[in-house]
């Protein structure tokens, strides 16, 4: 999956076809959110952007605490709302997947493809976000055998 990921965003002057923005997406979405956060399909796939945004700016982490561990800065932190009103779940971008992200994330991308407002969109003009479940099921069905 990391060498499909990074053949996927190695080139910076792709021009993306829906089918490799929906491999991308799925990729980054099921191996490296869903498998490492251990989380049920639907809770990575409801980021928002600005939930991402969030991410990169290291809303979540206070830098005077974390400066002397080099192996948290090599994530991105973001919280989702989960059950009930005062929970927050954690969602961990670690770091082999950030570039992905970034360019699921990416205006220009987003708009030729009439996304929305969630970091894991359904396409075609769709108001909703992807299945995590479906993009695992993708995912793993496209293993060689």
């Amino acid at each position: 999956m990391i060498q499909r990921l990074n053949g996927l965003t190695g080139d910076e002057y792709r021009l993306w076809t829906s089918t490799e923005y929906c491999e991308l997406r799925d990729l980054v979405l099921s191996r490296l959110l869903t498998l490492l956060n251990a989380r049920r399909g639907g809770e990575p796939a409801l980021i928002k952007l600005t939930e991402w945004q969030e991410a990169v700016d290291d809303h979540w982490l206070d830098v005077a605490s974390v400066n002397h561990c080099d192996d948290i800065k090599q994530f991105k932190l973001t919280y989702r709302t989960g059950k009930g009103n005062n929970h927050l779940v954690p969602v961990l971008f670690p770091s082999d997947v950030v570039t992905a992200t970034q360019k699921l994330c990416n205006s220009t991308v987003q708009n030729s493809y009439g996304m929305n407002a969630y970091v894991f969109p359904n396409t075609k003009h769709s108001l909703d976000h992807v299945s995590g479940w479906h993009s695992v099921h993708r995912v793993s069905m496209d293993v060689p055998k």
